[in-house]
């Protein structure tokens, strides 16, 4: 176990730089994040209706993962279309869980998935598509409580699929009492929707079906075209949404994943609008400080003619305004497919690096999606702990939600009698740690490493010469408290 210690702590120590003994090291800073998608059983779980253990094994399976990888958050998919991956009074039980929408579930997928997270020091955000209300792949009855059941008014039918109106103002409502009844009952860090929202335009151009919900608009009085009132109908949406989380629960994140491309003709580059296919104004989401994170999904290399991912990146650097987060969606699925010849491992680690080098100490990148990080084609696992997640980091602080520090932990530490250095801690005020930073000084300056909330001592070997130690405390949105210190006697 020593031996253990040992390795790990000197691994992460090579990650960071040393100053004088004066002042602590920088400790590294990034949000590294998967998707854990469930509609389809895409990740998990991998078949409708497994047992409630066989389910448990699973969840366990992609936090071992994440936790291998020095992940710091997962994004959960806990609403695929009108269903629930939790309790819920609200919305029925998800066909892809139980293989029976609205069975009644052995176990809460949400809470065990957040207590299997957190107790690594894992964040995890809950994922909801906000208007899709069926899927090719459900299969059975559809139980009364079911929106398209409950409010059939306020679903259109559009490409074979179900959708909830985006201009319905009662839809706004139902959805954000969706979300909220999470937000309030569970102990999520972040809300998150991916791309979704008005659907993607089928093959014929089709426009959707809500003739009569603008018509209801315009005898209101409304002035807008429909294109613009189709936006303001989500931005209304996303600025209601924002509100009420933090209203509710200010630290808890508010992050949205939309198409990679906002629209061509402002940026030089080609390829599907989502301001005009999907009527997302999500620059305008970044720049009104509406959301605490965007992660467009910049699924395209860094040699793609008309959509290079550093250049795409760049320019949503370039639109955050409000200093809010910028972290980019990877389409690590292409690594080792046959059809993206330009995906390969390397690939990968260079956009994590161009993230580095463009966000600097706000850097982030998020995985699409947990299934490709365990099927590990091309070694991706190998190439992303050797070249890029090394050692534990810290996610970027989030000032505009919470900048108080929290409390330096109390700590003791001595010398064994065999040289070792005895160190323990624990939390202090009201804060309560979600991570620790442990430093240690062998006379050549402070070197720290990330330790996961449930470590609250350590062992270090007489070679390693420890004439100092010290501890801080690293809350949920990245806050490190100042350190205490303890020569070692």
């Amino acid at each position: 176990m020593k031996k253990l210690i040992l390795f790990c702590l000197l691994s992460f120590s090579l990650l960071f730089p040393t100053f004088a003994q004066e002042k602590m090291p920088k400790v590294m800073r990034e949000f590294r994040a998967m998707w854990i998608t469930t509609v389809g059983n895409y990740d998990f779980p991998s078949a409708p209706g497994l047992t409630a253990e066989q389910q448990k094994a699973e969840i366990v399976n992609m936090m071992n993962l994440a936790q291998d990888l020095k992940l710091n958050a997962v994004i959960f998919h806990v609403r695929t279309a009108g269903d629930a991956f939790y309790q819920s009074e609200t919305e029925p039980s998800s066909y892809f869980l139980t293989g029976q929408m609205g069975k009644k579930l052995e176990f809460d997928p949400l809470k065990f998935a957040i207590d299997e997270a957190h107790s690594r020091g894992i964040l995890i955000h809950a994922w909801f598509n906000p208007y899709r209300a069926s899927h090719a792949a459900i299969k059975g009855d559809i139980p009364e409580n079911h929106i398209s059941k409950a409010r059939p008014d306020l679903v259109r039918t559009y490409n074979k699929s179900q959708i909830l109106d985006p201009g319905e103002k009662d839809v706004r409502d139902y959805v954000t009492k969706v979300v909220m009844d999470v937000v309030n009952r569970y102990d999520i860090d972040g809300v998150h929707f991916d791309d979704y929202f008005y659907p993607y335009k089928d093959a014929n151009q089709t426009e959707f079906p809500d003739d009569e919900t603008y018509k209801k608009y315009k005898e209101s009085g409304g002035k807008l075209g429909r294109d613009d009132w189709r936006r303001k109908s989500v931005d209304d949406f996303i600025q209601n949404l924002s509100v009420e989380i933090k209203k509710s629960k200010p630290t808890v994140m508010f992050g949205i994943s939309p198409f990679g491309i906002w629209k061509p003709d402002e940026i030089n580059i080609i390829g599907t609008s989502s301001f005009d296919s999907q009527f997302a104004d999500s620059r305008k989401w970044l720049h009104e400080g509406w959301v605490d994170y965007l992660s467009p999904q910049l699924y395209w290399s860094s040699t793609k003619n008309g959509q290079k991912f550093p250049y795409l990146l760049n320019w949503w650097r370039g639109e955050n305004k409000k200093k809010r987060h910028v972290w980019a969606g990877v389409a690590t699925y292409k690594v080792g497919d046959a059809a993206h010849p330009d995906f390969t491992p390397e690939e990968l680690v260079l956009q994590i690096n161009t993230t580095r080098g463009q966000l600097g100490d706000g850097a982030g990148a998020i995985h699409y999606r947990a299934k490709f990080l365990l099927e590990n084609k091309g070694n991706i696992r190998e190439f992303l702990k050797e070249k890029v997640y090394r050692g534990n980091a810290v996610i970027p602080p989030s000032p505009w939600i919470d900048s108080t520090l929290p409390s330096p932990p109390e700590l003791t530490a001595s010398k064994q009698a065999n040289g070792d250095v005895s160190a323990s801690w624990k939390n202090v005020g009201a804060k309560q740690a979600f991570r620790w930073v442990l430093y240690w000084d062998d006379g050549k300056g402070w070197k720290p490493t990330v330790l996961p909330p449930n470590m609250t001592k350590a062992n270090l070997p007489a070679n390693m010469n420890v004439q100092k130690v010290s501890i801080a405390a690293v809350d949920r949105l990245g806050n490190i408290s100042e350190a205490t210190v303890k020569e070692v006697k």
